[in-house]
């Protein structure tokens, strides 16, 4: 008797269930990158954001007013960073941390001294880090309330989860 060429039943379904195997795995690789895809893209733009936040603030201080910038603390709290621009307009700008976001707050530079600042706009949410630190005559401090400007401010933004950010930015000496 001859016998005929071609797969049993059996083989057949050891066939499928490798191919079964093998396709759930393919799958499995598949969802983890996707995961690790959308982690990455997540990282990259909260570091997109802490740049773009670092950029703002690195373009205003340049035009801060002398006698303008203080750099306050409470205890060992998050510095408050303010400073008044002038152009286009005379803008007093404030830059603190409330929770774990980055507020930046710009009320008028003729509103009393006292007066309460404004709500603000969340410039960096899931801030893990926020510090900053001027370049005084005697080295890097990090308080200032000086008639002068001081030589240079550093600022460290740190999203959650992420490195830190570390800008340095001289100021133009202006009457000193």
């Amino acid at each position: 008797m001859r016998r005929e060429h071609g797969f049993t039943l059996l083989e057949t379904l050891l066939a499928l269930a490798c191919t079964g195997l093998v396709l759930a795995a393919a799958g499995r690789a598949v969802m983890r990158a996707a995961d690790v895809r959308a982690g990455a893209s997540e990282r990259a733009s909260g570091i997109d954001a802490a740049r773009v936040t670092l950029t703002t603030i690195m373009d205003e201080l340049p035009a801060a007013l002398p006698g303008s910038l203080r750099l306050e603390r409470i205890g060992n709290g998050p510095p408050h960073l303010r400073f008044t621009v002038a152009d286009p307009t005379p803008t007093a700008i404030s830059y603190e941390l409330d929770g774990d976001r980055l507020m930046r707050r710009a009320p008028s530079a003729f509103a009393a001294p006292n007066a309460p600042l404004p709500q603000g706009t969340a410039q960096l949410t899931q801030v893990a880090q926020f510090d900053v630190r001027v370049l005084a005559r005697d080295g890097w401090t990090s308080t200032w309330s000086d008639d002068r400007l001081p030589r240079a401010v550093e600022i460290v933004l740190q999203p959650a989860g992420d490195l830190p950010l570390t800008v340095r930015v001289a100021l133009p000496m202006r009457g000193s």
